[in-house]
């Protein structure tokens, strides 16, 4: 699994006021899943997608009929 860096590129010093948000949002997932599927190919994969100091989040393809290995939350 590839390793994820992230950037921060302001460190709040004091208290900051509202700065204008982009068109977007910073919390829009850019992540496409249909890109992802066609990339990773037929199952069974897992694909780790979001990763940061408040998510953990994993799509998961199973053949079907495959049903879900054991993991827990």
């Amino acid at each position: 699994m590839p390793i994820t860096t992230i950037t921060i590129p302001h460190f709040a010093t004091s208290p900051t006021p509202p700065r204008a948000a982009s068109a977007d949002g910073p919390n829009m997932l850019r992540t496409r899943i249909a890109d992802l599927v066609t990339k990773m190919g037929p199952p069974p994969w897992s694909r780790r997608v979001i990763q940061d100091e408040r998510n953990l989040v994993t799509l998961i393809a199973n053949r079907p009929g495959g049903g879900n290995r054991p993991h827990w939350h």
